[in-house]
Order: structure tokens, then C-alpha cells, then sequence
């Protein structure tokens, strides 16, 4: 599960239903930038998503990061 705030909103919760790791991160990533995206519309290429660099899944993140915030 995740969850997280942006400005005065929640994001999520967003579920990850098994344990296929790539394919669920990418489609939470998915719902989660479309739920950003929904909520600051022209300004989120002004954006910085922040990751906590935990070990088990900091590469299969950093994937998904660099495709949506490329240079952020």
C-alpha cells in the first residue's frame, strides 16, 4: 500500500494486490503520477518526487522515477 499528500491532498491509497515487484511498481507509479498529474495539471513538470532509497525496491523505483521525473 501507499499513500502520500500533496499540498492539502491525499494521494492514494494505492493497493498492490501480489508479489510480481516490476509490474506492480510500474502500474502504482502509473496511478500515482495520473493522481499527481490530475491534481497540479500545468504544473507538474514542477515537480520533485522523493524516494526513501530503501534496498529492496530502490531499483525497480529508480526506473519508474527517471521514466516520470527525468532530471527531478
Amino acid at each position: 500500500m501507499w499513500a502520500g499528500l500533496l499540498n492539502e491532498n491525499v494521494l492514494g491509497p494505492f493497493f498492490i494486490d501480489d508479489n510480481s515487484q516490476l509490474k506492480n511498481m510500474k502500474i502504482c507509479f502509473d496511478e500515482i503520477v495520473l493522481a499527481i498529474q490530475t491534481i497540479l495539471s500545468p504544473n507538474f513538470n514542477n515537480v520533485w518526487f522523493q524516494q526513501d532509497g530503501a534496498p529492496t525496491n530502490y531499483a525497480l523505483a529508480r526506473r519508474c522515477l527517471d521514466e516520470f521525473f527525468s532530471n527531478r
